[in-house]
């Protein structure tokens, strides 16, 4: 009876570990089964591995082109920069040949230009010193004709500052002068009349003051301002009556009569209507020449 409750119990013992063992299979199986068969992590691995493996793939790809690729742009950014550098040498080249070829041409017509203009200045000068003899009476008053338009000869000298220099300005009004006094000289030779010299002195000197006065105003409207027309205009009031003023005074005798002041203000207004219009018109021209 000992020996079957021992067998008994040893079976048992050996049914109880067989069962564990075959128990712990079981889970150890059940465990690599669902390790081999996570999807989940599956995918995730090899997503990593996929994202990794590019990755460093690429980092390689773009050292070997950075260090394939930057010596040949580098020549090809200096080709280009020749290139660039040689089509400048030969547009500043053709540009030099040009103003060396045109440079003899351009004088010769600024030459042409600024000696018209001087004929211009001193032809309407001495037509107007011999207007000045032909009088207009109105009331007690006598105004020679040449006063309605002796505005032109600042509207010419303006054009000249505005076309050329101020230098030109002034070499103009200069020989405009000369020629002025050569005409004087003749004209006693051939008219029977007797020229006062008196008068002409004075008329030469007030047209040298006023044109001077015109021409520094003028010059510092062009320089400073926009040159409106309504500067323009006071300008050349500023400057007939200037130009009046001092040529009354010499054909009085320096004597400051009853006739002095109506004789003045009736020459300037009657100069002011066309000085008006040149004054428009001036504001209308382009500095240089065209």
């Amino acid at each position: 009876m000992a020996n079957e409750s021992v067998k008994k119990s040893t079976t048992n013992i050996k049914k109880g570990t067989t069962k564990k063992t075959t128990t712990t299979k079981k889970t150890t199986a059940k465990k690599t089964t669902a390790k081999k068969t996570d999807p989940k992590k599956e995918t995730k691995k090899s997503a990593q591995v996929a994202k990794k493996e590019p990755v460093k793939k690429n980092t390689k790809a773009k050292t070997t082109t950075k260090s394939t690729t930057t010596p040949e742009k580098k020549v090809v950014l200096k080709q280009q920069v020749k290139k660039i550098e040689e089509k400048k040498e030969t547009i500043e080249i053709k540009k030099e040949e040009t103003k060396a070829a045109s440079r003899p041409v351009r004088k010769k017509e600024f030459h042409e230009h600024f000696s018209v203009y001087l004929i211009l200045l001193s032809t309407v000068l001495i037509c107007l010193h011999v207007m000045s003899r032909f009088n207009l009476e109105i009331d007690d008053l006598t105004i020679g004709y040449s006063t309605i338009l002796f505005s032109t000869i600042y509207f010419i000298t303006n054009v000249i500052t505005k076309k050329f220099d101020f230098k030109k300005a002034i070499i103009a009004i200069g020989t405009s002068v000369i020629a002025m006094l050569i005409f004087v000289y003749f004209s006693k030779y051939l008219n029977t009349k007797v020229v006062d010299s008196y008068i002409v002195y004075g008329q030469v000197f007030a047209y040298i003051i006023s044109q001077l006065l015109n021409l520094i105003i003028y010059y510092y409207l062009l320089v400073n301002t926009e040159l409106k027309a309504r500067w323009i205009y006071m300008t050349y009031i500023f400057s007939l009556a200037a130009y009046y003023f001092i040529s009354i005074l010499f054909s009085t005798r320096i004597i400051i009569t009853d006739t002095f002041w109506p004789t003045f203000f009736c020459s300037l207004i009657l100069s002011g209507i066309l000085a008006a219009m040149y004054a428009f018109f001036d504001s209308m021209i382009k500095r240089g020449q065209e």
